[in-house]
C-alpha cells in the first residue's frame, strides 16, 4: 500500500512537472491519429459485423420464446409478458391464429390464403384481402409489413398442427415524420446506417443466424463515417489550448503571454477550417445560431467567448509585472468597458439570432446548448471580475480591496444575474414580436406547395385516364375514388386532407345545405373556381387553389370527360380540404411522436379571421366570433383581457392573431434565482484559491461551518425529495385523470353502441349504416376516436380508417387486451400501446348482446398531451424550487447566526488560550450571557481554569525570578571570579618577591600591572554585557529604516583589504519598529563574528548581506541573511549555539549570540543558523516583522515587553 502511494505521488509529481510537455505531445498525437483513417470499406465491414452479431443474439432470444410456444398445447393461450418490444410472435393452430404477442401493422394475418384477386376499393396492396404472412416459409427473410421491416421466420411443431411465426423489427418508416426512419436500437446501427434490400456488394450484406443473406447496409452520408477524425482534431485542439495556457501560467511573463495569444489565434483559425468541413456537426451549423462571419454558428460563438476569456486570464497572471499607476488603472477600466460591450453584443446577437431557449424558468426545455452558452458567459464574467480587480489595485494602491471575497463575489453575481435577466427579457420580447410576425403570416398562407407540385404532376394523367372517363358515365363515384387513390393520390401529402368527389352532368343538382334549394352542380363549382380560385398552372387549369371568404382554404380539381354514348359532357370535381378539427389521434401525430403539426408554440393560442368572422381558432384564449374594425392593415401588438395579442391584418378580408397570457413577474424571479445559483457556483469556485489567505474566513472544519452546512444540506435534500414527490404526484394525478376520462368515454361509447348489438347473434345481423352513423355521432360528441374489433380481434370499422390504411397500426388488436376481454372476461382493459417510440393510452370494452355473448370489442385510443403535463409540472416544480431557494438562503443565514452564537464562546476560548501565556495583564475571562447550558458550564470551567492558571503562573514567575537571580548571581560570580583568581595570584607573587627582596622585582611590577589592567578590562566588559541585558528591556521602540541601519554596520567593517562585503536590499525602503540601538548591536555582533571567523581561518574572504520579503504567520516581514566564507559552526556545536556562556573563540563571554536572540525575539522576530549555499560558511537568517502604517488598514507590530 505504501509503495502504491509512493508511486502515485511520484507519478503525480512527474505529471505536474512536465504537464506542458505532456499536453503538447497529446495534441500532436491526436492530430496525427486524425490522419490515420480506415477505409470506407473497412468501416462498412465493421458495421456489418456489429449489426450481424446483434441480430444473431436477437434471433437466438426470439427462438427461445418460439420453442416455449411450440411446447404448449395448441389451444393454450401464449402469454409472454417479458417479450421485448421489437419482437412479434404469432401462434397458429390448424392455420388459424390462436394467440399473438405484439402485432404486425398489416390488414390480414391469414397464412393459408394466397390472393389472386383483390377488391375494387383501393386498387393496391392496402386492402384486407392481401395476406403477406401466407408467403412466409421456414427460412429467415427480410420483409416489409406495413410501416415496419422485419427479419421473419416460421417454425412448426412435430404434429404439424402448431405453427409459430417470429419476427424481429429492423426499422420503422414514417413518411410524415420529421425523422422518417427509426432503426431498432438493439441491433446497434451506427449513425447514418440503415437496412436496405440485398445488393451485389457482399461486403455489406448482413446474414441471418442460418447464414441466409437478409439485407444490406447503406449510409446516405458516407462523410459521417469519418466523423471520428474530426473528433480527434477537436481533442488535439483542446490539448493544444491547455498546453499553451499552462505554459503561460508557469512562466508568467510578457513573452509567454504573446506566445499564448498568437497560439490561441492560430488555434482559432484552425477551428474555423475544421468547422467549415464535415467536422463541425450541428454545433457549427447555422441551424442553431447565425449572425455574421465571426459568429456564423453557435460553436463559433462559444469558441470566441472562451478565447477572449483565456486572453484576459493570461493578462491577469501578469498583473505583478504591470506597474501600479493611475494610467494602468485607467487602461484596465477601459478594458472592462470593452469587455462589457462585448458581452452585451454577443448576448444580444444570441437572443435575437438563435432558436435556443435561454429562459431558465422553462425547465422542461433546458438543453445542453443552453448550458454551454451560460458557461461561456460565466467565463466572460469571471474575466470581467479579474479586470476590475486589476483596475482597483492600481487606482487604489493604498487600500487592500479584494473583489474575490465572499461578499464581493456574491454582489457581483447578483449584478450579473440581474443583467442577464434584463437582457433576456428585453431582447426576448423583441424576438417574440418579430417571430410572431412570421407566424401570423404563415397562418394566413395556408397553401401547401408540396401538394401543389404533386397535383400538377398528375393532373394531365387524371384528365386522360380512360377508366375514369368510363366510370364517369355510370356515376361510379366510389370506383373513381378508388382509382384516384390508388393511381394518383396515394401519397402521404394527402394524409392531412379530406377528399370529396362530385360527378356532375349537364342537369345535375346538388344540395348546398339542408334548408336551401338544389343548385346546378356545374354552375356552383364553376363560380367557386372563378371567384375564389387561382389555377396552379395557367396553361392547363385543372387544379385551383380556393381561398373562400369563409376562410376555408382548399384545392379544387375540375376535369371534363366526353360521354360518347349520350353525346354529352360529364365533369368531375375533386375537392381537397384540410382537416381543421384539432385531432391528436391521426397519422401525422402518431408518426411524429405526439407532436402537433400546427407549427405554433403550444403556449400560444391562435385564430384566423376572414372578412371579420372567425374561421378557426385553437388554444386557451376564447376569441370573439367577429373581429372589431378598429385594427388597421398591418402588424400590431396589443394587451387585452390578460393576454398579449399579436395581430396581423394582411388585408380587409384576412386577419390572423396569435395570443399568449401576460407574463407575470414570477418567471423573471425564477430565472434570476437559477442564474444566481449557476453564476455564483462558477464564480465562487473560480475565486476560491484567492480567498485561502483570508484569515477572517471560517476554517474548513469549523463548527460554525458544519452547522451552516448541515442546514444547507438538509434543505437541499428536502428540495430534492419535494421535487421528486411533486413530479411523481403530478404524474399519478395525470394518470388517474386520464384513466377517469377514458372510463367516462368508453362508458359513453359502450352505452351508445350496446343497444344496437342487443339482438345481434352474428355480425351480419348488424345494420352497418345505423351502427357506423351512431359510432360517428358518439365520436363527435365525446371528441374521441373509436375502433371496433370483432370477436376474433380483427378491425371492423374505425372513425380513423386512414391510420390502418397507412399501416401505422395493425388491424389486429392488442394481445393483452384481447386476452383480458375474451378469455378473462374483464369489463374494461386499460393499457399502453406504442407506435415506434411513441406511447399512447388505449381502452377496451366488450359489446354484448342480450344473452351476454360477445359481439364486438370497442376501443378508444387517447393521446395524452404530454406538453401540458410537462408545463404544469415544470411550473409547479419551478415555484417549489424558488421557495426552497429562499428557504435555503434563510437557512444559511440562520445557520450562520446560530453557528456564530454557538461558536462565539468557543472562539473566545480558543483565542484566549492562544494568548494565555502572554503577560499582557489583560482580562482573559469570557463573559457569557446565555443560559446555564453546556456552553455556560464550559465557559465557567474555562474562567476557573484561567484563575488557577494565573495563580500558578504568578507562583512560577516568582520562582523563575528567584532562580534567574540565583543564576545571574552565579554567572556574575563566575565571570568576576575568573579574572580575580589570576589577579590575586599575581599580586601574591609580587608581594613575595618584594618580601624576599628578589632582584628585579621592580621590573615585574610593570608586567604584573599590565596583566592586572587587562583583567580589570575583562571585568568591565562583563559588567557592560550584563548592563546591556538589563537596558534592553527599558529602551523605547522606534520606527527606523532597516536599510540605513545595515549600511551603517557595513560601513564600520568595509575598510579591510582582505574581506569584501556584498550588500543587497529591496527596491522599497524596509521599515521596522523596534529598539534601534539594540538592533544595531545585534547586527554588529553577527557581522563581527563573521569577520572574526574569516580572519581566524584563511584571513581572506567575503561577507554577503541580503534583505528580502518574507512572512511571519501570514503577516509581512523582512528576511536578513548574513553569510560568510569562513569555516562555519561544527555539527556538535549547533545545539549550543545560542546558549549563554558558549563561545568558540579564545576570548569573550559567550553571551553575544544569546543576547542577539533575546533582542530579536523581543522584537517579534526569529534568528536561525544554517550552512551558506552561496559562500560555504555560516549563514545567520533573521526574520523581523515589517512596520506598516496604512491609515488603519493594517495595525502595528507591538514589541513584547
Amino acid at each position: 500500500m505504501k509503495k502504491s502511494v509512493k508511486y502515485l505521488k511520484a507519478f503525480r509529481d512527474f505529471v505536474s512537472r512536465y504537464a506542458v510537455e505532456i499536453l503538447g505531445l497529446l495534441a500532436i498525437l491526436f492530430f496525427s491519429l486524425s490522419f490515420i483513417t480506415p477505409s470506407y470499406e473497412y468501416q462498412l465491414k465493421r458495421e456489418k459485423h456489429r449489426v450481424e452479431s446483434a441480430l444473431h443474439r436477437r434471433q437466438k432470444l426470439v427462438e427461445k420464446y418460439a420453442i416455449k410456444a411450440l411446447q404448449q398445447a395448441p389451444d393454450e393461450w401464449m402469454s409472454f409478458p417479458d417479450l421485448p418490444e421489437d419482437m412479434v410472435i404469432y401462434k397458429y393452430n390448424a392455420d388459424t391464429l390462436q394467440s399473438w404477442a405484439h402485432v404486425f401493422p398489416i390488414g390480414n394475418d391469414e397464412i393459408n390464403v394466397y390472393p389472386f384477386t383483390y377488391k375494387l376499393q383501393y386498387l393496391s396492396n392496402n386492402n384486407i384481402y392481401n395476406s403477406p404472412l401466407a408467403y412466409v416459409d421456414f427460412s429467415e427473410r427480410f420483409v416489409n409489413l406495413g410501416s415496419d421491416w422485419y427479419v421473419i421466420n416460421k417454425q412448426v411443431s412435430p404434429s404439424k398442427n402448431t405453427k409459430i411465426i417470429t419476427a424481429i423489427r429492423v426499422k420503422t418508416e414514417f413518411p410524415l415524420a420529421e425523422k422518417r426512419e427509426v432503426t431498432n436500437p438493439h441491433l446497434r446501427f451506427d449513425r447514418g446506417f440503415t437496412a436496405v434490400g440485398v445488393n451485389e456488394d457482399e461486403s455489406v450484406v448482413v446474414s441471418g443466424l442460418e447464414g441466409s443473406p437478409l439485407f444490406s447496409l447503406s449510409n446516405d452520408n458516407p462523410e459521417a463515417l469519418m466523423a471520428y477524425t474530426a473528433i480527434l482534431k477537436w481533442v488535439a485542439l483542446f490539448f493544444a489550448v491547455a498546453a499553451v495556457f499552462l505554459m503561460h501560467l508557469r512562466s508568467r511573463n510578457w513573452r509567454s503571454f504573446f506566445i499564448m495569444a498568437a497560439s490561441l489565434l492560430f488555434i482559432r483559425l484552425a477551428a474555423v477550417l475544421l468547422s467549415a468541413g464535415s467536422g463541425g456537426g450541428e454545433l457549427f451549423s447555422p441551424m442553431l445560431y447565425s449572425f455574421n462571419n465571426a459568429f456564423s454558428s453557435l460553436g463559433d460563438l462559444l469558441l470566441n467567448n472562451i478565447f477572449v476569456a483565456l486572453l484576459v486570464y493570461g493578462l491577469f497572471f501578469l498583473r505583478k509585472r504591470i506597474k501600479e499607476s493611475k494610467l494602468a488603472g485607467g487602461a484596465f477600466v477601459l478594458l472592462a468597458a470593452v469587455l462589457i460591450f462585448y458581452i452585451h453584443y454577443v448576448l444580444e446577437s444570441l437572443i435575437l439570432n438563435s432558436n435556443l431557449v435561454l429562459e431558465p424558468f422553462r425547465i422542461n426545455e433546458i438543453s445542453l446548448y443552453m448550458v454551454l452558452c451560460y458557461f461561456s458567459f460565466a467565463m466572460l464574467f469571471l474575466a470581467l471580475l479579474l479586470v476590475l480587480q486589476m483596475a482597483v489595485d492600481r487606482l487604489f494602491p493604498q487600500r487592500e480591496i479584494s473583489l474575490f471575497s465572499w461578499r464581493s463575489v456574491i454582489i457581483f453575481t447578483l449584478a450579473v444575474a440581474l443583467f442577464m435577466v434584463v437582457e433576456e427579457g428585453r431582447h426576448g420580447r423583441e424576438k417574440e414580436y418579430d417571430r410572431n410576425r412570421v407566424n401570423t403570416a404563415k397562418l394566413a398562407a395556408s397553401r401547401d406547395l408540396a401538394l401543389e407540385m404533386h397535383l400538377r404532376s398528375v393532373e394531365k394523367e387524371i384528365a386522360a385516364d380512360p377508366f375514369i372517363a368510363l366510370l364517369s358515365t355510370a356515376n361510379g363515384t366510389e370506383l373513381i375514388k378508388s382509382r384516384l387513390m390508388d393511381r394518383y393520390l396515394n401519397t402521404s401529402l394527402l394524409q392531412k386532407y379530406n377528399i370529396t368527389i362530385s360527378l356532375c352532368g349537364p342537369s345535375t343538382l346538388i344540395n348546398l345545405s339542408q334548408n336551401s334549394n338544389p343548385s346546378p352542380c356545374f354552375g356552383f363549382f364553376a363560380a367557386t373556381a372563378k371567384d375564389y380560385g387561382t389555377p396552379l398552372d395557367e396553361a392547363i387549369p385543372f387544379f385551383f387553389y380556393i381561398n373562400s371568404p369563409s376562410g376555408n382554404s382548399s384545392y379544387l380539381g375540375v376535369f371534363t370527360y366526353l360521354d360518347q354514348e349520350h353525346n354529352d359532357v360529364n365533369r368531375l370535381f375533386l375537392e381537397i380540404e384540410p382537416k381543421y378539427r384539432e385531432d391528436l389521434f391521426d397519422v401525422f401525430t402518431l408518426q411524429n411522436g405526439g407532436k402537433e403539426g400546427s407549427g405554433v408554440d403550444p403556449r400560444y393560442s391562435y385564430a384566423r379571421y376572414s372578412a371579420g368572422r372567425l374561421v378557426n381558432g385553437s388554444g386557451s384564449y376564447i376569441y370573439p366570433v367577429t373581429l372589431p374594425d378598429e385594427y388597421e392593415v398591418g402588424y400590431t401588438k396589443i394587451t387585452k383581457n390578460g393576454y398579449v395579442h399579436f395581430i396581423n391584418r394582411l388585408s380587409d378580408y384576412e386577419t390572423t392573431v396569435i395570443s399568449r397570457r401576460v407574463q407575470s413577474f414570477l418567471p423573471y424571479v425564477i430565472s434570476f434565482s437559477y442564474l444566481t445559483i449557476f453564476f455564483g457556483v462558477v464564480l465562487l469556485a473560480a475565486t476560491r484559491r484567492a480567498r485561502r489567505s483570508d484569515s477572517s474566513r471560517p476554517r474548513e472544519h469549523s463548527l460554525s461551518r458544519r452547522i451552516m452546512l448541515l442546514f444547507t444540506v438538509s434543505m437541499v435534500i428536502s428540495l430534492a425529495i419535494m421535487v421528486a414527490s411533486v413530479g411523481a404526484y403530478a404524474v399519478r394525478v395525470r394518470t388517474a385523470g386520464n384513466r377517469r376520462q377514458m372510463e367516462e368515454k368508453i362508458t359513453a361509447v359502450q352505452n351508445a353502441l350496446t343497444p344496437l348489438c342487443r339482438y345481434t347473434i352474428r355480425l351480419n345481423d348488424l345494420q352497418p349504416g345505423e351502427f357506423i352513423s351512431t359510432m360517428d355521432n358518439v365520436a363527435q360528441v365525446t371528441n374521441t376516436d373509436i375502433n371496433i374489433y370483432d370477436a376474433k380481434g380483427m378491425l371492423l370499422c374505425s372513425t380513423k380508417p386512414e391510420i390502418f390504411a397507412q399501416y401505422v397500426i395493425g388491424r389486429r388488436m392488442d394481445a393483452d387486451a384481447y386476452h383480458n376481454i375474451v378469455h378473462i372476461s374483464d369489463q374494461r382493459y386499460f393499457g399502453t400501446e406504442k407506435v415506434g417510440d411513441f406511447s399512447y393510452i388505449s381502452t377496451y370494452a366488450p359489446l354484448l348482446n342480450e344473452r351476454g355473448d360477445l359481439v364486438a370489442i370497442v376501443n378508444v385510443p387517447y393521446i395524452s398531451r404530454a406538453g401540458d403535463l410537462r408545463n404544469a409540472t415544470s411550473s409547479t416544480i419551478a415555484m417549489i424550487i424558488n421557495i426552497y431557494l429562499l428557504l435555503i438562503i434563510a437557512a444559511v443565514a440562520l445557520g450562520a447566526f446560530l453557528g456564530n452564537s454557538l461558536v462565539r464562546p468557543l472562539s473566545e476560548i480558543r483565542n484566549k488560550l492562544a494568548h494565555l501565556t502572554s503577560s499582557d495583564g489583560g482580562d482573559r475571562h469570557i463573559s457569557y450571557r446565555g443560559p446555564d447550558d453546556e456552553l455556560g458550564i464550559l465557559v465557567q470551567s474555562y474562567n476557573k481554569m484561567v484563575d488557577d492558571l494565573d495563580e500558578s503562573t504568578r507562583r512560577l514567575a516568582q520562582s523563575e525570578r528567584e532562580q534567574a537571580w540565583k543564576e545571574m548571581a552565579r554567572q556574575v560570580a563566575h565571570e568576576i571570579k575568573n579574572p580575580l583568581t589570576p589577579m590575586r595570584l599575581s599580586i601574591q607573587h609580587l608581594m613575595r618577591l618584594k618580601e624576599q627582596n628578589h632582584p628585579g622585582w621592580e621590573e615585574k611590577v610593570t608586567t604584573i600591572g599590565a596583566s592586572l589592567l587587562e583583567q580589570i578590562g575583562t571585568l568591565s566588559d562583563t559588567a557592560d554585557e550584563f548592563s546591556t541585558i538589563a537596558k534592553s528591556f527599558n529602551e523605547t521602540p522606534d520606527v527606523f529604516s532597516l536599510d540605513e541601519l545595515l549600511k551603517e554596520q557595513v560601513t564600520i567593517f568595509d575598510n579591510r583589504d582582505n574581506i569584501s562585503f556584498q550588500y543587497c536590499c529591496l527596491p522599497s525602503d524596509p521599515t521596522l519598529k523596534a529598539r534601534r540601538h539594540q538592533m544595531a548591536r545585534t547586527f554588529l555582533n553577527i557581522i563581527t563574528n563573521a569577520v572574526q571567523s574569516i580572519e581566524g581561518a584563511s584571513g581572506e574572504g567575503s561577507v554577503a548581506i541580503t534583505v528580502s520579503d518574507a512572512l511571519i504567520d501570514g503577516s509581512k516581514a523582512y528576511r536578513v541573511d548574513i553569510e560568510d566564507s569562513g569555516p562555519g559552526v561544527s555539527e556538535e556545536n549547533l545545539a549550543k549555539l545560542f546558549t549563554p556562556n558558549f563561545t568558540t573563540k579564545s576570548s569573550g563571554t559567550g553571551l553575544g549570540l544569546a543576547i542577539c536572540k533575546s533582542i530579536i525575539e523581543q522584537s517579534g522576530g526569529t534568528i536561525s543558523y544554517h550552512r551558506s549555499d552561496k559562500l560555504g560558511g555560516a549563514c545567520f537568517t533573521v526574520l523581523l516583522p515589517a512596520y506598516e502604517n496604512l491609515d488603519g488598514a493594517a495595525g502595528e507590530v507591538e514589541v513584547a515587553s
